[in-house]
């Protein structure tokens, strides 16, 4: 299907009922997250989350604000929310984080986590103003998912530069 950003798929029509299950799937997900944070030798904080970021993580004394967005499925690409609910014109996560980084955590089917793109977001948001201005018209995602119809840019892992994030197997 064609829309106004180039290339547009939508995602399967989802009930509340629907909405409710991924929920529940993401709250397990930080479940296994915090496991494997500690793991790491971090201390987390998730009792301050808001709609800045997710989690705080504190090592050798310093914190670091954490944005964290997980898929059941792994599509080869981050997904940026650009607007949360594009009937009423709300702006996604990626305007209102102002995160360290960006933990895009893929899981399996049971929501257990097996792969972590730790992005710097101050180093990945100028890359991708760059990268939007060089493909004006980026392959677009609508998923009903969240709290309304959300529109996001889909981008491949592989036209992301390396540098801009750390790519860890979760076991």
């Amino acid at each position: 299907m064609g829309g106004i950003y180039g290339e547009t798929k939508m995602l399967r029509n989802y009930n509340r009922e629907d909405v409710q299950v991924f929920v529940a799937g993401e709250k397990a997900a930080q479940g296994y997250m915090n496991g494997y944070y500690e793991s790491q030798g971090l201390d987390i904080d998730r009792s301050i989350a808001c709609k800045q970021y997710d989690l705080t993580v504190t090592y050798s004394d310093k914190t670091k604000m954490v944005e964290e967005k997980f898929r059941d499925t792994n599509y080869g690409d981050l997904l940026i929310e650009m607007f949360q609910c594009i009937e009423f014109v709300e702006l996604g996560w990626f305007y209102h984080t102002t995160a360290d980084y960006l933990n895009y955590v893929i899981c399996n089917t049971d929501w257990k986590p097996y792969r972590l793109y730790s992005i710097k977001w101050n180093n990945f948001k100028p890359w991708l103003f760059g990268y939007l201005k060089m493909h004006p018209r980026p392959f677009t995602v609508l998923s009903p998912k969240g709290i309304g119809l959300s529109l996001n840019f889909s981008i491949r892992w592989t036209e992301i530069p390396d540098n801009l994030y750390k790519l860890s197997e979760i076991k």
